[in-house]
């Protein structure tokens, strides 16, 4: 199936790839983020650069140089925060696509429901045909810019972004609203997902709350961390949410 949408969205779409993602690199990253939260209630300003460059390091096609750099600054980010007994250990070889090696993380290769109608996860869910019929998905917005897995099966709106604090994710705002409202509202189901469904996934679900719902972005936030306790969005995105958050008037906001 084939949902109306201007060509140029299509735009930079490439071949089929598997989406990289460092397994051990994710898990230790969200145990990173949950220590943190515990201890601070979030990651201080001056250390989100550190988390942000770690979570896109290990979660786009990047070197083994360039993992173990961004590891070292989380090592000195944890070390400041009082969290030396924090282990950053990441396996230099990306592991690409085996859900059966995240067992232990819970909730990472499945989707999870944010409100009815719509659910958030990573590219795992949104591969997996049976898994897609079984939770009774109609549509998919996909976050990473490739071909859609089941074109024949299921309505997709295809958004060629990347992980990157200059993305601009704002402009998507508006269509992905419409592509998920106009799905729930004739009862349809759709899965908003990216490579790893914590940042690009996160941001394009958190606009979809604040303008459906009229939720403020703090309160988008703890409900879907709830939901996904791995989101994290990119400081980038971040600005942009809160740029949405002013102009729908729901609290004032910095942009």
């Amino acid at each position: 199936m084939d949902e109306d949408q201007p060509r140029d969205v299509l735009a930079g779409w490439c071949p089929k790839p598997p989406c990289k993602v460092n397994v051990s690199g994710i898990q230790t990253f969200f145990t990173a983020l949950q220590a943190v939260r515990a201890k601070h209630g979030d990651v201080p300003e001056e250390h989100e650069q550190a988390f942000t460059r770690f979570r896109m390091a290990v979660t786009n096609d990047t070197t083994d140089e360039e993992v173990e750099t961004a590891r070292a600054a989380l090592q000195h980010a944890l070390e400041r925060l009082d969290l030396p007994h924090i282990s950053t250990d990441v396996q230099p070889t990306p592991d690409i696509a085996r859900p059966s090696n995240l067992d232990d993380f819970s909730g990472f290769t499945e989707m999870q429901l944010v409100v009815p109608g719509l659910y958030i996860g990573s590219f795992h869910p949104a591969s997996n045909k049976d898994v897609l019929e079984a939770q009774g998905i109609t549509h998919v917005c996909c976050c990473v810019g490739v071909d859609p897995y089941f074109p024949d099966d299921f309505f997709y709106k295809v958004l060629p972004a990347d992980d990157s604090p200059e993305q601009d994710m704002y402009q998507y705002f508006e269509d992905t609203y419409k592509f998920i409202h106009d799905a729930v509202s004739s009862d349809g189901r759709v899965l908003v997902h990216c490579g790893a469904g914590i940042s690009r996934a996160a941001t394009i679900t958190l606009a979809y709350l604040l303008r459906s719902l009229r939720m403020p972005l703090n309160e988008a936030f703890s409900h879907l961390h709830h939901v996904r306790p791995v989101i994290s969005p990119n400081t980038g995105f971040v600005r942009q949410l809160r740029r949405l958050e002013a102009e729908l008037g729901l609290k004032d906001s910095p942009q």
